[in-house]
């Protein structure tokens, strides 16, 4: 249940999902803030992960928006991954992309996917999708800007090991290029997104690689 009309706008973004387990996984917008929910009965019943509390209240920041969900593929417990874009973090002026993970419905960690956002009012609309040990995050900072990629790779714990700065080919990607969406497939990264306005551009890359 959201207060907030565009909760589930940019259809880009995942905001639904289903693991293995048939769980069903939910985020969205909502009173200015990011929420996760599950339900483990087919969707007869949702509950408030995080400890009923929203994403906000992990990191301190103020408002948050535009979330996107995934989950590694590599268990029937798997672990699911939040992207999403944070308003004075940690009390400070500063807004960031981040990225959470959950395991069973917790909270386990938060990570910054940008460097520190020229503002907040621009919608980065952040995409992320999560294959075994790894996970990779796509936004755009600025409209004047092409897109960001970060990638994560973790252990089978879950936790991180490295955060890498991805570059996409000036060729094929640059600052007319919007509204991303990705997924996976046979250990490599799928990305569709808006070029311009009358085209479509897609690319492929292996994961643990540069696009």
């Amino acid at each position: 249940l959201t207060n907030t009309s565009t909760a589930y706008s940019f259809n880009g973004q995942t905001k639904f999902l289903k693991t293995e387990e048939g769980h069903l996984h939910n985020v969205y917008e909502s009173m200015n803030t990011v929420w996760y929910e599950r339900s483990t009965d087919g969707g007869t019943t949702w509950e408030i992960m995080n400890g009923g509390m929203p994403l906000t209240y992990n990191v301190g920041g103020a408002n948050a928006k535009s979330p996107a969900i995934s989950c590694s593929n590599d268990g029937s417990l798997p672990f699911i991954y939040i992207t999403y874009q944070i308003d004075n973090y940690g009390g400070y002026e500063e807004d960031y992309v981040l990225l959470s993970q959950f395991f069973n419905g917790v909270h386990r960690w938060t990570e910054f996917v940008s460097d520190m956002l020229p503002s907040y009012s621009y919608d980065t609309r952040p995409v992320v999708t999560g294959l075994n040990q790894f996970a990779m995050v796509v936004y755009k900072s600025a409209i004047s800007t092409p897109f960001v990629a970060t990638e994560f790779k973790v252990n089978t714990a879950g936790n991180v090991l490295q955060i890498i700065p991805r570059n996409f080919p000036a060729a094929y990607v640059n600052s007319s290029c919007g509204s991303p969406t990705i997924t996976n497939g046979e250990g490599k990264y799928h990305l569709a997104y808006q070029w311009g306005v009358f085209s479509i551009g897609y690319l492929r890359w292996s994961v643990y690689t540069d696009p």
